[in-house]
C-alpha cells in the first residue's frame, strides 16, 4: 500500500535555525531517507547509458527497454530479481553481453531488491 504524506514544516526548520547561527540537516535527511536506492539506480543508468542506448535501439521492436526497466524498477525479492534478470537475458540473448554482465555484478549496489 502506498501512502503519501505532505508536509512543509521540515523545509522551514533549517532556515529558521540557520538564522540563529546554526543549522541542522536532520529535517532534510528525514525527507530524503528513502531515496538512496533511487539515486544509486540513477547513477548506474547514467554510467551505462551509452551501452544501454545501443541495446535499446537494437532490440526496440522487442520492447527490451520496457522489460529492462520493469525488471530493475519493480520491487522484487532477491530471488525474484535473479529469476527476472535471468529470464530477460535469455529472452533477448544477452547472456554474453558485457554491459549486462557488469550491471548484474554490481546489482547489490543499485537493485531495489538488495537495498
Amino acid at each position: 500500500m502506498y501512502v503519501e504524506q505532505f508536509s512543509t514544516g521540515w523545509s522551514l526548520q533549517p532556515v529558521l535555525k540557520g538564522s540563529q547561527g546554526h543549522c541542522s540537516p536532520g529535517p532534510v535527511l528525514n525527507v530524503t531517507a528513502g531515496t538512496k536506492g533511487r539515486r544509486r539506480i540513477w547513477h548506474v543508468m547514467i554510467k551505462f547509458m551509452p551501452l544501454l542506448k545501443e541495446l535499446y535501439a537494437r532490440l526496440e521492436k522487442r520492447d527490451f527497454k520496457d522489460i529492462f526497466h520493469s525488471v530493475i524498477n519493480h520491487p522484487l525479492t532477491v530471488q525474484e530479481f535473479g529469476q527476472a534478470w535471468s529470464w530477460m537475458l535469455g529472452e533477448f540473448d544477452l547472456n554474453d553481453d558485457p554491459a549486462m554482465q557488469s550491471l548484474y555484478e554490481t546489482r547489490k549496489q543499485w537493485a531495489p531488491a538488495y537495498l
